[in-house]
C-alpha cells in the first residue's frame, strides 16, 4: 500500500507539472492586444507611432522591444527598413544619423 501511495504522489507532482506547463500557471503576461488595422512592420511602427512612441529619440532595438509588446514579430532589418521608409520625404518620423541611429516624431 506505501509504494502505491508513493506512486501516486509522485504522478499526481508530474501531473501538476505539466498542467502548469501547458495550461500556464495562473500568471497571466501583460501583452497588449494587437490592432488590427496595422499589419507588418510599416503598421507597427505606425501603431506605436500614434501611441506616442517615437516622442523622444529611439534607436531600431527599443523599437523592436516595443514592437513585441505589441505582438509584431520581426527582424531588426525589416524594422529599420520600415522606419528608413517612414523618414523618407518628410515622412511622419526624422532620422537621425549617428550610432545607433535614432528616429523621432517629426516636429
Amino acid at each position: 500500500m506505501a509504494s502505491n501511495e508513493s506512486q501516486n504522489k509522485k504522478i499526481i507532482i508530474r501531473l501538476e507539472k505539466l498542467e502548469a506547463v501547458v495550461f500556464g500557471d495562473g500568471k497571466t503576461s501583460k501583452k497588449i492586444k494587437k490592432d488590427s488595422s496595422f499589419r507588418g512592420p510599416k503598421g507597427g511602427c505606425q501603431l506605436i507611432l500614434s501611441k506616442g512612441f517615437f516622442n523622444k529619440k529611439r534607436a531600431v532595438d527599443e523599437t523592436k522591444k516595443e514592437l513585441e509588446k505589441y505582438d509584431y514579430y520581426y527582424s531588426r532589418d525589416a524594422i529599420q527598413t520600415a522606419l528608413n521608409r517612414m523618414s523618407k520625404n518628410n515622412g511622419l518620423l526624422v532620422s537621425l544619423k549617428g550610432k545607433p541611429k535614432m528616429y523621432v516624431k517629426r516636429k
